[in-house]
């Protein structure tokens, strides 16, 4: 009997099948023509691959819910200032004091529309809750049954890990600004990390070193991205919401070409990241096996120093 060779998009497509179509592991084995002990293997091997995004951001944010933050930390601190002024969305006494907090940011609220006001300050909270559940200490490299991940496990994991923690700063970014502003494009991306970097002066601060390119064979990593038509940019850098500056600057890491010692760098290639891993454009065994791992530590690491710098300066 002549032997089937499957591709990791393939087994990712079966094992998605058996999870979600109802059907036993066994129909869906006869159904594909593959032995139930192929299929095991392949469950083991690629178990994290086919979990969804909503599942895999539920178990962090269950994590989360175990492990509230210090109460030394500048949020902490932050929500402090609230309660002493009375801080809620009827009071309208409380929204003064926190206006003039939120007014010394770049692209300031204007103090005569409560509504933003009272619109913004939850964005605080829940783009800060996210960056906990994706920072948190307490989430651990081992599958549900206690078994211990794989490198792809773990490195689907990381991938998730900043997909949240930007999801976390993002939310928590549109707090700080004008709520027409909120599409990214009025200001950009780019325009808003250099304004707030002189507004906290973190590059002064907090300098970045370089980081390193992944250094596995680039030419690899550029021909993955060139059939993507990334590098092209039409309707998949459309899609994905990259423009030729953010494609650039990929390109140019991987190559080797660029430090990526200024934050504003470092959080567009946490952006680029993000949008290739929620679009299923990058998946984990692709991930790992360029050496894009550590770079996701790395920059989920960097959206909380940004963050804590940004609850430092409200409290001050």
């Amino acid at each position: 009997m002549k032997k089937t060779y499957h591709t990791t998009e393939q087994i990712i497509r079966i094992l998605r099948e058996a999870e979600t179509s109802g059907q036993s592991n066994e129909e869906v084995c006869r159904q594909r023509n593959i032995s139930p002990q192929t299929f095991y293997h392949w469950k083991s091997k690629y178990e994290i691959e086919y979990i969804t995004s909503e599942q895999l951001i539920n178990q962090l944010f269950l994590k989360m819910l175990s492990h509230p933050h210090r109460a030394d930390s500048n949020f902490a601190r932050w929500q402090k200032f609230l309660r002493l002024h009375e801080w809620n969305r009827k009071s309208q006494g409380s929204i003064a004091p926190v206006a003039e907090r939120l007014q010394r940011f770049p692209f300031a609220h204007d103090i005569s529309k409560q509504q933003d006001i009272l619109d913004s300050v939850p964005l605080l909270s829940q783009g800060h809750a996210l960056l906990q559940a994706a920072l948190g200490d307490s989430l651990g490299y081992s599958s549900s049954d206690g078994r211990k991940l794989n490198n792809t496990r773990k490195a689907r994991l990381t991938q998730w890990r900043l997909v949240m923690a930007f999801s976390g700063f993002e939310t928590l970014s549109k707090g700080l600004i004008l709520p027409r502003q909120r599409d990214w494009n009025k200001p950009r991306f780019g325009e808003f990390i250099r304004e707030m970097d002189g507004c906290l002066g973190l590059s002064k601060t907090q300098p970045l070193a370089i980081l390193p390119p992944p250094g596995r064979g680039n030419r690899m990593q550029l021909r993955f991205f060139e059939a993507s038509h990334l590098k092209e940019g039409g309707a998949m850098a459309r899609l994905l919401n990259l423009n030729p500056h953010d494609i650039q600057l990929l390109a140019e890491w991987i190559e080797g070409k660029t430090a990526l010692n200024q934050w504003d760098e470092r959080l567009r290639l946490a952006k680029t990241f993000r949008n290739c891993t929620a679009h299923g454009v990058l998946s984990a065994h692709k991930a790992c096996e360029f050496g894009f791992v550590p770079a996701f530590k790395e920059l989920a690491a960097n959206l909380g120093s940004f963050t804590d710098a940004i609850f430092s300066h409200l409290i001050k």
